[in-house]
């Protein structure tokens, strides 16, 4: 009987060690430290891909706009005009944004659209 209970605790605690381990690499792929704290090489990744997906929404929008103009207004604009457009609509969104409140201090989505912007319009 006690060789059994033995076996049983040594079998709960190496079950509760590897869920402890599981747990663990699922904090890193998370990008979580021990300190409950995200990295912010993660915030960074997350930053871009935000702005990423807002600019592919953003140039579909204005496309199929420019193309029901076209189609419906018989009317056109220009190439610059719909860049001049999508920076616009682009920094509108960003700047109602508001910046992450909790550590470390990451950049605001606006400053990492800045950092990448090729020119000012």
């Amino acid at each position: 009987m006690a060789a059994d209970e033995l076996t049983s605790s040594h079998r709960a605690r190496k079950a509760g060690s590897t869920m402890k381990k599981k747990s663990e690499n699922d904090k890193k792929k998370r990008g979580v430290s021990d300190n409950k704290q995200p990295n912010p090489c993660n915030l960074l990744e997350i930053g871009l891909s935000t702005i990423l997906k807002l600019l592919s929404q953003v140039i579909t929008y204005v496309l199929w706009r420019e193309r029901n103009f076209r189609i419906f207004r018989d009317t056109s604009s220009s190439q610059q005009a719909s860049i001049s457009r999508i920076d616009r609509m682009i920094r509108d969104r960003l700047l109602s944004i508001p910046p992450r409140p909790r550590p470390p201090p990451a950049p605001s989505l606006m400053q990492l659209f800045f950092s990448f912007s090729l020119s000012p319009v």
